[in-house]
């Protein structure tokens, strides 16, 4: 059986380690980063030198710096800085992504100015996807 489909978008600690995991529980997993040169040299070594340098991603992590490329995804996790989040999903939803396609907030914080959390900026970007928060003590996804 072939795994769900992830994207991630983030290849900070957090993105990678969650890479990793959902790899080696068979996802096929796109790992997204924003700066290609990085985005080469992780693909090219299967490391991740600036977070988690002694691990080795699997096989089933392919690693691209085109958000078009993470659009097929089942499930898309956003592991951005909150910063840099409604950037980065203005930039996703330009390049339409399934509305059958769930997302996921992995980035914690609010938006500063709107004093908005990630969850609903996710919403106002994409108001036909289910969006989901992975939140809590336990790492519990709730749908919001």
């Amino acid at each position: 059986m072939i795994g769900p489909k992830i994207a991630i978008l983030g290849t900070g600690g957090w993105g990678t380690a969650l890479a990793v995991l959902w790899a080696r529980d068979g996802a096929e997993v796109t790992l997204w980063g924003h700066t290609p040169q990085r985005v080469a040299h992780i693909s090219q070594t299967r490391q991740n030198p600036d977070y988690l340098a002694e691990v080795q991603l699997p096989a089933n992590i392919n690693l691209t710096s085109n958000l078009a490329d993470c659009c097929t995804a089942d499930l898309i996790a956003f592991v951005t800085p909150s910063v840099v989040l409604r950037e980065v999903a203005t930039k996703l939803r330009n390049s339409s992504p399934s509305h059958d396609t769930v997302l996921l907030s992995c980035t914690k914080g609010i938006e500063f100015g709107t004093g908005k959390r990630m969850s609903e900026i996710l919403r106002e970007q994409f108001p036909n996807n289910e969006i989901a928060v992975l939140s809590g003590p336990n790492l519990a996804i709730e749908v919001a």
